[in-house]
């Protein structure tokens, strides 16, 4: 008897002692419960240090039943809150990724409208315009990412490859008429060292 009291002594001393730890647990997991971010990273690195703290909690075991709805209630009060705020901040993410979807649509559909113009200078800029708003609009569905964004940039780099074979061939036709007229020159050159009196001939020229 003596020994089995001395058993349950320490037991209740250890029950003590664990309802003393997890009591700071649930002050600890205050900080998780009112915590607030816009970074998906820093949400992602919250929840990880409170996953340690929920194995924390598990090790340490039983505690007075007197106290332990307790101090369960309050500990998992709090945690539950932190992930019904992390819901939150993940539906708003995902608003907000579908309203910029919709804006990167947009700006397809108006890069698209250009593509074929051949008004170079001003649809150009009007190109790179749309180039810098799309830039400014921020994340959108990762389903979507990459396939709205291959739709933009098809529809530009199919006006600005039309730009380019344009201004190639500008450049041929540019050293084309460069040397007929170096020729016109040689023959105006010819006639003068021949002092030749042709006016039909010079005025052809």
């Amino acid at each position: 008897h003596d020994r089995r009291r001395e058993n349950v002594e320490a037991f209740k001393e250890q029950l003590k002692e664990n309802l003393i730890e997890k009591e700071k647990l649930a002050e600890e997991v205050l900080e998780f419960a009112n915590f607030e971010s816009d970074s998906i990273k820093e949400w992602n690195k919250k929840t990880k240090d409170l996953q340690q703290l929920q194995k924390r909690w598990d090790a340490i075991g039983s505690m007075p039943r007197t106290h332990a709805k307790e101090v369960n209630r309050k500990f998992w009060s709090h945690f539950k809150d932190f992930f019904a705020h992390k819901g939150e901040f993940f539906k708003r993410l995902d608003a907000m990724r579908e309203e910029n979807l919709q804006k990167k649509e947009a700006l397809v559909a108006r890069a698209e409208g250009l593509k074929d113009n051949d008004d170079w200078k001003n649809t150009s800029n009007e190109l790179k315009a749309l180039q810098r708003e799309w830039k400014e609009v921020g994340p959108v569905p990762e389903k979507s990412r990459e396939s709205i964004y291959q739709r933009f940039k098809a529809a530009c780099d199919h006006f600005f490859n039309r730009r380019r074979t344009n201004s190639q061939e500008t450049e041929v036709e540019y050293q084309n008429n460069l040397k007929i007229k170096e020729d016109i020159c040689t023959q105006i050159e010819q006639l003068a060292e021949a002092k030749s009196s042709d006016l039909d001939a010079l005025n052809e020229l």
